[in-house]
């Protein structure tokens, strides 16, 4: 990956039955369907060790133009030594949300307002009490790919 380094396996910690590529592609989707501009980002993206930088994923920008300015490649890692309370769930079924039922939410307000700070699933079924919880990958993608879209401040999105 492009200013991080060669991508490595996924860690064991990891449940279910999905993978990081279709993962991935459906944020992409996502973020296409919001962003209708006429614009190529590279998104390069991989399992490497982040422990070190960030607990669950980090992005760096690989190359930035075009006007507005704004990153045109970038490379995104997910930790892939990620032995943290809450591990990955990866989604067999990224476009649906059958395999959840309880949701925990926080947030925190950083000066600005109330933002999201974590969300983690219980699988159906699971007894609450000694379950561990999980953390979506999708979400994850979802965020870095955010990130990677290198947007102005809503203010000045809605003066152009």
């Amino acid at each position: 990956m492009p200013g991080i380094g060669v991508a490595v396996r996924p860690t064991a910690h990891t449940s279910g039955s999905g993978n990081l590529q279709e993962i991935f592609q459906v944020a992409a989707q996502t973020w296409e369907r919001v962003i209708q501009d006429d614009f190529t980002l590279t998104l390069n993206y991989g399992w490497y060790p982040t422990s070190s930088l960030s607990p669950s994923a980090f992005h760096t920008g690989v190359r930035v133009g075009g006007s507005p300015s704004r990153e045109l490649e970038g490379s995104i890692a997910f930790n892939s030594n990620n032995v943290s309370l809450y591990p990955f769930f990866l989604d067999g079924t990224p476009y649906s949300d059958e395999e959840f039922s309880e949701v925990f939410e926080s947030e925190l307000d950083l000066g600005g307002g109330l933002i999201g700070t974590r969300r983690h699933y219980w699988p159906i079924g699971a007894d609450v009490v000694g379950t561990m919880l999980r953390t979506p990958l999708l979400g994850f993608c979802n965020q870095m790919c955010f990130h990677l879209q290198n947007l102005p401040p809503l203010a000045q999105r809605s003066k152009s």
